[in-house]
C-alpha cells in the first residue's frame, strides 16, 4: 500500500497547480484623500485588477500635482500596480495664489494680549507666494533676544532665507542663515532669567542647541500650543496678524527630518520700531 502512497500525493499536488485560484468576491477599496481639495468617491477594485484613474480634484489656489501612495506625499502613484489589498492615495497641491491676512483679529482674545502694546516693536515676515505675518516683539519679556532679533534683521540676514523645519501642530523654524553673530544669553527660566510668555500658539521663540546660552539667528513660531517647552526656550512675542499663513506653512509635505519638499522661502523680514531704542545684544560669556 505504502507503493502507491507516494505517487498518490505527487498526483494530487500536480493537479492542485492546475485549478485557478477563485478571487470572487475579493474586491477592495481604494480611498482618496483629496487633502482639502473637491471629493473623490472611493473606489471598489478586484483584486489584481488596476485602479482606474480618478477625475482630478479641484482646489481654489492650489495646482493639483498627482496622487502619492503615503500621506508624506513622497510615492508618486502610477496607477499600473495591481490591487492586492484596501489602500489610500493622497492628493498633492501646489499652492499658486497669495495667502491674504487674517484681517481684523480680537487682540484681546490671544493668550499673550497682556504683552502687547503700541510701542512695541512690528516685525513683517514676507514668504515669497504664500503672504504675509505680522508680530509684537516684547523687550519687556525678553530684551537681550529682542535686540539680538532687530540685529539680524537691519543687518538683512534673513533676506531669502527660508523655514527650513516644520512640524505641523508644533512649529515652524526659520533664521538659518550663514551669517551668525556671538551666541546670547537664553532670556528663560532654566537660564536664571525670568520670562512668564507661555508657548502659545503664534508665540515667537528662540531655537538654539542643547547648550543655554546657543542662540544666535534661529527662531521658530508655534503652531500649537506647546507649553511643555515653557522654561526652557526665550519667547520673544508673538504673532497679530498672519494666523492663516502660519496654518499653510505648518501644512505643507516634509520629509522624515521635518524639512519641507519644497522651499519655504523667507523673501525679507523687516521691523517699524515704533520708538524702541534699540541697543547692541549682550553676547554669552
Amino acid at each position: 500500500m505504502k507503493k502507491y502512497l507516494v505517487p498518490l500525493i505527487i498526483l494530487i499536488f500536480l493537479l492542485s497547480g492546475c485549478i485557478d485560484t477563485d478571487y470572487t468576491g475579493m474586491n477592495y477599496i481604494v480611498t482618496f484623500d483629496s487633502n482639502g481639495g473637491t471629493v473623490v468617491e472611493s473606489e471598489e477594485v478586484k483584486i489584481e485588477h488596476q485602479i482606474n484613474i480618478p477625475a482630478e480634484p479641484t482646489r481654489e489656489n492650489y495646482i493639483f500635482s498627482g496622487w502619492f501612495s503615503d500621506d508624506k506625499l513622497t510615492e508618486l502613484y502610477g496607477f499600473e500596480g495591481l490591487v492586492y489589498s484596501d489602500m489610500t492615495l493622497y492628493a498633492k497641491w501646489i499652492y499658486d495664489g497669495v495667502v491674504e491676512l487674517d484681517g481684523d483679529i480680537d487682540l484681546d482674545s490671544l493668550p499673550y494680549s497682556e504683552y502687547l502694546n503700541e510701542t512695541n516693536p512690528v516685525i513683517t515676515i514676507v514668504v515669497d507666494g504664500v503672504g504675509i505675518m505680522r508680530l509684537e516683539l516684547f523687550p519687556s519679556v525678553a530684551p537681550n533676544t529682542v535686540n539680538n532679533f532687530i540685529m539680524y534683521i537691519e543687518n538683512g540676514d534673513f533676506t531669502n532665507n527660508s523655514f527650513h523645519r516644520i512640524i505641523e501642530n508644533f512649529m515652524i523654524q526659520g533664521g538659518d542663515t550663514s551669517s551668525t553673530t556671538c551666541p546670547i544669553n537664553g532670556d528663560f527660566e532654566e537660564n536664571g532669567v525670568t520670562n512668564d510668555l507661555s508657548h502659545n500658539r503664534g508665540v515667537i521663540s528662540m531655537a538654539r542647541t542643547f547648550v543655554m546660552n546657543s542662540a544666535t539667528s534661529q527662531f521658530f513660531i508655534v503652531h500649537n500650543d506647546s507649553t511643555f517647552l515653557d522654561g526652557s526656550y526665550a519667547t520673544f512675542g508673538g504673532l497679530v496678524d498672519g494666523f492663516n499663513v502660519l496654518d499653510y506653512i505648518a501644512g505643507v509635505s516634509t520629509n522624515t527630518s521635518n524639512a519641507p519638499l519644497e522651499t519655504v522661502v523667507i523673501e525679507s523680514i523687516t521691523v517699524d520700531l515704533n520708538g524702541y531704542v534699540l541697543i547692541d545684544p549682550v553676547c554669552a560669556n
